[in-house]
């Protein structure tokens, strides 16, 4: 167990218990002698943490602007067997699949530099960093995906209607109907 971070205190003054984080879980735990460690335990929320994918130069960094897309949802759709079919450039933003083409992620990539507050020489070297040659280095190279179990492609799975089964989507999840049931995922 690692540090204390504070004491809680009940509406009478009285301490509580200790919170403490576990660094080995990445959980927090309350320290007291009435509840039992284990009913005590609070999941840490990780945060995504940005890591820039330009080097000191500055560079565009191929390899890791792919790695930073995919980590955003960022990837291509393939819908056909054909070897020759193209697949589709998509964002997969809370779980909602949104096309995209080489203009559409370069704006996305320089709205989200923006919106980090990088220097102008990073805002400087995106914008010399052409959507073609986005095209040909990165996007061509992103993971495929797939929800028919292609060969060589991941797996993504589409909410499907069946002649027993529907599928309504709502901003705040996905609502399964069956004769006998109605389900919610969120």
């Amino acid at each position: 167990m690692a540090e204390a971070v504070k004491n809680e205190k009940s509406n009478d003054d009285r301490v509580v218990g200790t919170f403490v984080r576990d660094e080995t879980s990445d959980q927090y735990v309350i320290h007291n002698d009435i509840v039992p460690v284990q009913e005590n335990v609070i999941p840490m929320t990780k945060k995504k943490v940005f890591v820039p994918f330009w080097s000191d130069k500055p560079k565009v960094v191929l390899l890791e602007l792919k790695k930073f897309l995919e980590s955003e949802g960022f990837g291509n759709f393939q819908s056909s067997t054909s070897r020759l079919s193209t697949p589709t450039l998509f964002h997969n933003d809370n779980n909602v699949l949104k096309l995209h083409n080489p203009k559409s992620v370069w704006t996305w990539v320089n709205d989200f530099l923006e919106s980090k507050g990088v220097s102008d020489d990073v805002l400087n070297l995106w914008t010399e960093f052409s959507e073609d040659r986005l095209k040909k280095t990165v996007l061509n190279r992103l993971d495929v995906w797939s929800n028919l179990e292609f060969e060589n492609t991941k797996s993504l799975t589409f909410f499907n209607d069946t002649s027993d089964t529907s599928f309504v989507v709502f901003d705040n999840g996905v609502v399964k109907i069956t004769e006998s049931d109605r389900l919610l995922f969120d």
